[in-house]
């Protein structure tokens, strides 16, 4: 029996990257799902072309997300959930940038200001309960929906009593190259311009309220839902950028701040059991 036991979490470990830490099993984990949704407002979309909110049009050839894992924490019994007063225009050491809800940590991961506010007081610890090794580059569409199944242990993974409060993405690139043209009547880029984006990421973290117990089906389906924004070229004033050449823009900073405010207005990723 013990060795069908350790046999099953070899099988869990070596074939899916799934990890789990030890305790009393509530339930099991069957498969992981994920579900990527098109750029959010579809509505955007004409001829191909993702029209911004300052009317120029942007032609994508190829957007897509690296990811490394998916960590699933829970706060440690003793962590203080103590809130006290935030101000985004002062925040504490180790944080910069907050703007939309979330601010820079000093590694580069996106916390949202209720995370800091309870951060702050010194006392929250966090544990990984799940670590979803993913390793995977996902392509982003405009107009399609895709859906895979990234991890499964086979028999099952045991999950263990746990309230999972957060999950941490490890994210390391989003990239992207297309062409842009002016929609408007204004005439500001004299002919298509070529675009080329790659920008590198480290983590986002994702507020979770779900608990592991009895209550729970004997058997459980973890789905993750990569929602990515829309906005990526909104508040580019495409006009006044100098390209890089004759025909191209690449890499330049308006794009990358740009991207990097989509990204922190909210979660990339939602994740919830059925």
């Amino acid at each position: 029996m013990r060795r069908s036991w350790v046999a099953l979490i070899a099988s869990c470990i070596l074939l899916t990257g799934c990890t789990f830490t030890s305790g009393r099993g509530m339930a099991t984990l069957e498969a992981i799902d994920l579900n990527v949704t098109p750029l959010k407002g579809s509505d955007r979309l004409t001829n191909g072309d993702w029209r911004t909110n300052r009317d120029y049009g942007v032609r994508i050839e190829k957007l897509e997300l690296e990811i490394e894992a998916i960590e699933i924490q829970e706060m440690i019994s003793g962590a203080s959930s103590t809130s006290i007063p935030f101000d985004p225009s002062q925040p504490p050491a180790g944080y910069s940038l907050c703007h939309n809800g979330h601010c820079h940590r000093s590694d580069g991961a996106l916390i949202s200001y209720e995370e800091i506010q309870r951060g702050t007081v010194g006392a929250e610890q966090w544990q990984t309960r799940l670590n979803i090794g993913m390793g995977t580059t996902i392509q982003l569409s405009t107009d399609r929906a895709s859906n895979r199944q990234i991890s499964a242990c086979e028999p099952h993974c045991e999950l263990s009593e746990a309230t999972w409060g957060r999950a941490i993405a490890r994210l390391k690139t989003l990239r992207g190259e297309g062409t842009i043209v002016d929609l408007s009547a204004q005439k500001r880029l004299p002919s298509p311009l070529a675009w080329k984006m790659e920008l590198p990421l480290t983590g986002q973290s994702i507020p979770l309220d779900l608990t592991i117990s009895r209550r729970n089906p004997p058997q459980l389906k973890l789905q993750i839902a990569l929602n990515p924004p829309g906005d990526l070229w909104d508040e580019i004033e495409w006009g006044s950028i100098t390209p890089t050449d004759a025909q191209q823009l690449e890499n330049v900073k308006d794009v990358k701040e740009q991207w990097l405010s989509a990204i922190a207005r909210s979660p990339l990723f939602t994740i919830s059991l059925k």
